[in-house]
């Protein structure tokens, strides 16, 4: 199709010139005369037409379900990072780990760079430093390195920004507790397959993807912030690694029993 278009594209600008007259701009001109060749032309124009308005929706189409595996295959291996992690250490990561006085420093997403199964992720976490906050002089250094992993491809943030599109769903009843304790599995007594542990938000609440900073769902709009990358669906991560696409309009009352780990609601598939 690529090389099609090329071929095309250089009749389209022999044909498709624009002329003045007056005040007026002419694209395309047919004389009324009996010309066969004018008859040809008009036909080739009509054509082509006809085979952007067909061509174009289906090339879209196909981008954007590109676009939508590669997000769902980002998430996928924060995932598996997140189960590598609690095999090293017995259980999930925390939302962040903290001072000693109790101030969150940096997000689970650096403390998973040594699971990711990306080279270099090992090398750039041996960079920080794990006892200052995300914004101290060094750490801030590091946001521009961020990984591909953590930012969604239909976004027009360049990756160089460090802001990531994938945040953990946090709160005490949520998949992150929040503090500096991460969940054991046996905690998510909602089973893991029924609990979103990861969401993907939309551009205007991406953050730095090094700063302890989660999305918690409002209790009037539990959809706000996400989505706005899809047409009509956002990407979620399951506690049990699976990733979904989840409809925009979901009923609000069963997203709501997808996001608690332990509220022992029955969630109809």
């Amino acid at each position: 199709f690529g090389r099609y278009q090329q071929r095309m594209q250089k009749h389209w600008g022999e044909w498709l010139t624009l002329t003045r007259d007056g005040d007026r701009l002419i694209l395309f001109r047919v004389e009324a005369t009996g010309d066969p060749n004018n008859q040809t032309q008009l036909a080739y124009v009509a054509t082509i037409g006809v085979l952007v308005a067909l061509l174009l929706p289906a090339v879209n189409a196909a981008r954007e379900a590109a676009r939508r595996t590669q997000a769902t295959n980002h998430v996928k291996h924060l995932m598996l990072a997140m189960f590598n992690y609690e095999a090293a250490r017995g259980e999930m990561p925390a939302h962040a780990n903290y001072s000693d006085e109790g101030k969150p420093l940096l997000s689970w997403r650096v403390h998973i760079l040594p699971y990711l199964d990306i080279t270099g992720t090992g090398e750039l976490y041996q960079q920080f430093h794990l006892d200052e906050p995300w914004d101290s002089e060094h750490n801030r250094q590091l946001i521009a390195k961020m990984p591909e992993f953590f930012r969604d491809p239909s976004s027009p943030l360049p990756v160089e920004d460090g802001r990531t599109h994938f945040m953990g769903v946090v709160g005490e009843e949520y998949f992150f507790s929040g503090g500096d304790r991460g969940r054991r599995l046996r905690e998510v007594t909602d089973g893991l397959s029924n609990t979103v542990a990861i969401v993907q938000v939309a551009d205007e609440a991406a953050v730095p993807w090094t700063k302890p900073e989660d999305w918690q769902p409002e209790p009037n709009n539990p959809l706000a912030g996400l989505g706005g990358l899809h047409p009509s669906i956002f990407v979620a991560g399951m506690g049990d690694g699976s990733v979904h696409s989840i409809s925009k309009s979901i009923n609000a009352e069963t997203w709501r029993a997808m996001l608690t780990s332990r509220g022992g609601e029955v969630i109809n598939r």
